[in-house]
Parts: C-alpha cells; sequence; structure tokens
C-alpha cells in the first residue's frame, strides 16, 4: 500500500502476482504523477490502483473501499512525505483507519518530523520551512516528543523502529555525511497490536 509515491518496478507484478499496489495522494498531486509516469513508461502500470485522498478532510477506509482494497490482506502502508503537511486531526484519523480496518499483522513506515524541530528556530528545517510555505504546502504536523511511540501507541500501533536521521546516516553511510543531532526527521515502523 502506497500512501504517497516511490516508483514501483513494472517486474514487481510479475514477482509479486497476488500483491496490490495502490498509490493515494491529493488529485492535483497525483494527477501529475500519473501524468510522469505516462510521458516516461507510455501508460499507467496494470498493477497499481490510483486513489486519491485528501488526508486532512477524507476517510482513509472509506477510499480504500472504492478503490477496491482487501482489508483482511496484511498490508504494508507506505507513508513517505506526508505526515508534516497534514493536520493532526487527519493523522490521527489515518493512523485510527489502518489500525481499525487492516488485517492483523498490518505495518506502516512513516517518516514525521518532530515538533520540537519545526519549532526550533535553529533547526535545520526552517530554510525547508520556508520555501514549502512559499509554493503553498507548509509544514503543519511535527511529532510530539523525542520519537513517534506514545503518539502511534495510542493509535493501536506497537513500534517496530523508530529511527533518526542521525542514527540512519551513522548505520549506513560514510561517517563524512554526519547528520545533525538530535534528528528533525525520523523514520518509523510500526505493527497493528
Amino acid at each position: 500500500m502506497e500512501l504517497d509515491w516511490i516508483p514501483v518496478p513494472t517486474d514487481l507484478a510479475t514477482r509479486c502476482a497476488a500483491c496490490g499496489f495502490f498509490e493515494l495522494d491529493l488529485p492535483q498531486t497525483q494527477n501529475y504523477k500519473k501524468a510522469r509516469v505516462r510521458d516516461v513508461f507510455g501508460g499507467l502500470p496494470a498493477h497499481v490502483t490510483y486513489a486519491p485522498i485528501d488526508f486532512a478532510t477524507q476517510d482513509l477506509a472509506t477510499v480504500l473501499k472504492g478503490a477496491g482494497y482487501d482489508p483482511s490482506k496484511r498490508t504494508l502502508f507506505i507513508w513517505e512525505g506526508v505526515t508534516m503537511y497534514v493536520p493532526e486531526p487527519g493523522i490521527d484519523a489515518t493512523l485510527r483507519s489502518i489500525a481499525t480496518n487492516a488485517a492483523r499483522g498490518s505495518r506502516i513506515v512513516f517518516d514525521y518530523f518532530t515538533e520540537r524541530a519545526l519549532r526550533d528556530r535553529q533547526s535545520v528545517l526552517v530554510p525547508i520551512a520556508k520555501n514549502v510555505a512559499a509554493v503553498g504546502e507548509p509544514f503543519v504536523f511535527g511529532m510530539p516528543g523525542d520519537n513517534a511511540a506514545a503518539f502511534i501507541s495510542a493509535r493501536g500501533f506497537s513500534v517496530i523502529s523508530d529511527f533518526g536521521s542521525a542514527e540512519l546516516a551513522q548505520k549506513y553511510l560514510p561517517k563524512a555525511f554526519a547528520m545533525p543531532s538530535p534528528s528533525a526527521n525520523r523514520l518509523c515502523v510500526a505493527e497493528i497490536k
């Protein structure tokens, strides 16, 4: 399940014939993405279902049901580059919808900013926040606390992992790529309780 966009290799449909892929995004953003995919590949991949959604105002379960999603199948939800643009009620509703409607054992992977990093005038996010606000897409949500554990636990999930960019850089990148610590952005993997 893709709640935002990651290019899905076309041969993945062959390797995973029983899998379904759903790409969810704002209608105008999704239309742009679809046009780019058509430009590059000559058409839309048959293994991807596009379902427009505004996470701030629409119910995820309703949108997925209308797109043909089977909630009885274990699902990996990838929610990348979205949480910082959606007000807290939309974040809350989306997480609760997944926890309530998806099959047991389903997981979510999402990135987020901490609330502290968004409020800190010295944060590495300051220039980025100015740029995205200037194009009409301001950052509106930061996860309370130092990580997502308490927030998503209250919404029906158990954390599997939650790393900041500094921790990920230390683990996977050469030492020359040191990231600021504490991390302004984080990556969480969680499973439905």
